[in-house]
């Protein structure tokens, strides 16, 4: 796609609003639709709908945003009746098991779903297939029965409908085919999609799901000089959501430092990440070591290690102009617990140890990445954590002995926290960072408060942080490759940790 051009210059960009609004991207697609041709209106018609409608040129095709101007009544009496999921994922959040229960045609005794023996009720009205999720427990102790309850309550519940984008098909005058659209810039909401399907087009068929990508490379490759079809492609490149070649360039970089404006970057980013950890060379790392991933918090845990033990693995976008920073991944040790810190510690004068350390994650400083040790503290009180980091180096054997001076403390008041921050730092006011968590430790307890249970808990981070000459103009298969390597080498050295203290 042309990026010559100030965005600004796009047709759907504009100064004083917010492109980025999920109105504002159903607009620019509808107004892109009706520059079509009717021949290639029908064409894309039905791509959209899977299906393949016989239509000829004497039909007429019109569009329309959120309150359509053809009644609710008219909508609903028309035969051919099309929802269409419009989002990046092509499908909704939420565990899709229980997706079923939305279209179940039940009568909701609400009373007794919020009694306590609910569900006995629910045994009762709920068909057998879907009987059988009601005892399941989720990874946060939440059973099926809990999540059925909800489900139907919100259902039971739900507001008014709008749908964001209208096609509407007339056919010898009359209303022959309507195509509702529901616009996320996410994972879209299955309760909103069963209430349109209930409220506005009294529709029994499933949700048929595009994603963005799948719309425009449909556009871009069967739609030739097409100046609204251009501005479109460049307005959903601009937004992170499509690329031609969804690579990162140059000026991708340029644009977010010279704008501050990093979401197409981390939009990109993103998109690398997820077709990384749906490939198969995640899937080949997974089994080997049972991994688990968590999309969220962008965390990898070895299960046989757990979350709670000697460290997981973490990644993230980080953007930094002078170094030409883009991401990092990291190892994270001793934050979890006193104990299987104090274990990691016990071995570090160990030389056999070191040198097992080192093996794994050596110091590299090349043009597509280099390494950082890292030490952290962790203030904790009850429920609050505050990690601080303290220093860095580019010797891991430094950090590692630097350690050693920061052992373990508890028993102490917030104020004992902040002096021996501001010790072993040198603190000075210039210090934005370190001010900033010295007051929010401050504010904790009142003012005055001598509260001794807070503890001061060291750990590590072996961090690699990766240049933007190991991401620039690669293809999605070339990214996968090197996330890959550097992803492994940190599984496998959490692992060779984990087996050699235990």
């Amino acid at each position: 796609m042309n990026k010559s051009f100030d965005k600004h210059l796009n047709l759907f960009w504009n100064y004083n609003g917010n492109p980025y609004l999920e109105d504002n991207l159903t607009r620019a697609f509808i107004v892109t639709l009706s520059s079509l041709s009717k021949q290639e209106q029908i064409k894309f018609i039905n791509f959209f709908t899977n299906q393949n409608l016989n239509y000829t040129e004497d039909i007429t095709i019109t569009f329309d945003l959120q309150n359509p101007y053809i009644s609710k009544e008219t909508i609903a009496k028309t035969s051919k009746k099309f929802l269409i999921g419009f989002n990046p994922s092509g499908k909704v959040w939420g565990d899709t098991k229980y997706n079923s229960i939305l279209n179940l045609d039940i009568d909701i005794d609400i009373k007794k779903l919020n009694e306590n023996n609910y569900k006995k009720y629910l045994e009762n009205i709920l068909p057998k297939e879907t009987k059988e999720l009601l005892d399941e427990i989720d990874e946060n102790k939440h059973s099926g029965a809990e999540k059925i309850k909800d489900i139907l309550l919100t259902k039971f519940y739900k507001g008014d409908a709008r749908l964001d984008g209208w096609i509407f098909i007339f056919k010898n005058n009359f209303l022959d085919t309507v195509i509702g659209i529901e616009t996320k810039l996410w994972d879209l909401d299955p309760f909103q999609l069963v209430n349109h399907k209930e409220k506005i087009l009294s529709l029994k068929k499933d949700t048929i799901f595009k994603t963005f990508k799948e719309v425009c490379n449909y556009l871009n490759k069967n739609i030739n000089n097409n100046k609204i079809v251009f501005h479109f492609l460049n307005y959903m490149e601009l937004l992170g959501h499509y690329s031609k070649t969804e690579k990162i360039s140059e000026s991708d970089f340029t644009f977010a430092f010279e704008n501050n404006d990093y979401y197409l970057l981390n939009k990109k980013f993103s998109n690398f990440i997820d077709m990384y950890f749906t490939s198969p060379n995640y899937k080949i790392l997974e089994k080997k070591f049972d991994l688990e991933y968590n999309k969220k918090t962008r965390r990898i845990i070895i299960k046989k290690i757990g979350e709670k033990n000697i460290g997981n693995i973490y990644f993230d976008s980080y953007f930094e102009k002078e170094k030409k920073l883009v991401f990092f991944i990291g190892t994270e040790i001793g934050v979890a617990n006193r104990y299987s810190n104090e274990k990691f510690s016990k071995k570090i004068n160990d030389t056999n140890f070191k040198l097992l350390l080192n093996k794994y994650y050596p110091n590299e400083n090349t043009q597509e990445l280099y390494s950082s040790f890292e030490i952290l503290l962790r203030i904790n009180q009850c429920s609050y954590s505050n990690p601080i980091y303290i220093t860095s180096s580019n010797s891991l054997n430094n950090i590692l002995d630097k350690k050693l001076e920061y052992k373990y403390m508890n028993h102490l008041t917030k104020y004992q926290c902040i002096d021996f921050i501001k010790k072993i730092t040198n603190f000075n006011e210039t210090n934005s960072y370190l001010k900033d968590k010295i007051t929010i430790l401050e504010k904790r307890g009142g003012e005055n408060s001598v509260a001794d249970n807070y503890n001061i808990l060291s750990y590590l981070r072996f961090i690699d942080f990766m240049k933007q000459p190991f991401i620039l103009e690669i293809d999605e298969n070339t990214f996968i490759e090197k996330f890959h390597h550097i992803l492994e080498k940190h599984i496998i050295g959490l692992k060779n940790i984990f087996d050699y203290i235990n």
